[in-house]
């Protein structure tokens, strides 16, 4: 079983902030160094077919895409949109192609 963030009930339009859903996750992974800290301007999104959008946003490293599931609109995270320690994902079974679960 792997545990996947769940995806943005609505995605964010241009103009408005995103921040790292889970910061600690950003932090740990170097996302923040590479990034920032966040929140970030939203300049616009690009639909994947059957996968988790990406957003891009402006970052200290100019625009760069960022998949939502690893985002949450900073409006919804309180008045720093940090982020936060309500972390919503679900449960998703993969498998290898002999049949091994994990």
């Amino acid at each position: 079983m792997a545990l996947i963030p769940k995806r943005l009930a609505k995605l964010p339009g241009p103009g408005q902030k995103v921040c790292w859903r889970i910061p600690q996750s950003a932090r740990a992974w170097g996302w923040e160094d590479v990034f920032g800290t966040g929140p970030f301007d939203v300049v616009r999104t690009k639909r994947h077919h059957g996968m988790a959008a990406g957003v891009i946003v402006q970052t200290r490293l100019g625009e760069q895409e960022i998949p939502e599931v690893w985002l949450a609109l900073a409006d919804e995270q309180g008045s720093n949109g940090k982020g936060s320690d309500n972390y919503d994902f679900t449960t998703t079974s993969l498998s290898t192609e002999n049949g091994t679960r994990f």
